[in-house]
């Protein structure tokens, strides 16, 4: 490598760096009256479920691909983003308490960001505008960015 692409490797990742720990205030609180926990990650069920502690959880407003399709890219993302053994806040979305199929639903904080907003930010997921009425997070600044 060349200095100059040697310099700017580490400008990049400090950029990257700031531009995610100042997406989100210092702490994460959860909002409305449905379940919030914190837990541990203890697996990635598919492109848009991880495990929190054997729980499932799906990524309230987020659509992704399972394992299968597209090589799972989606929970390949997931799983760099998240990965197994990080501690995350779970803040379950009051519009569709206990979820589908025994997951929760809700708004994952993992890693200083919000895992919703970095799937469909990475382009592995998309929103799902059928959700967004129901939601208590359809009013929230990344699910309006992104077409609630």
């Amino acid at each position: 490598m060349r200095p100059r692409q040697i310099l700017m490797v580490p400008i990049a990742l400090a950029v990257i760096g700031l531009a995610f720990a100042f997406t989100i205030p210092g702490t994460f609180q959860c909002k409305g009256e449905a379940a919030c926990f914190s837990g541990t990650v203890t697996g990635i069920a598919d492109g848009g479920t991880i495990v929190v502690d054997g729980r499932h959880v799906r990524l309230a407003l987020a659509s992704a691909p399972d394992w299968h399709s597209e090589g799972g890219a989606a929970a390949s993302f997931l799983e760099g983003a998240c990965p197994v053994g990080s501690t995350v806040l779970v803040d379950e979305d009051d519009g569709s308490p206990g979820g589908a199929y025994g997951q929760v639903s809700g708004v994952v904080y993992c890693g200083g960001g919000i895992l919703n907003r970095a799937l469909l930010e990475s382009g592995h997921g998309t929103l799902d505008p059928g959700s967004c009425r129901a939601s208590e997070f359809a009013a929230e600044w990344w699910a309006r960015e992104h077409g609630c």
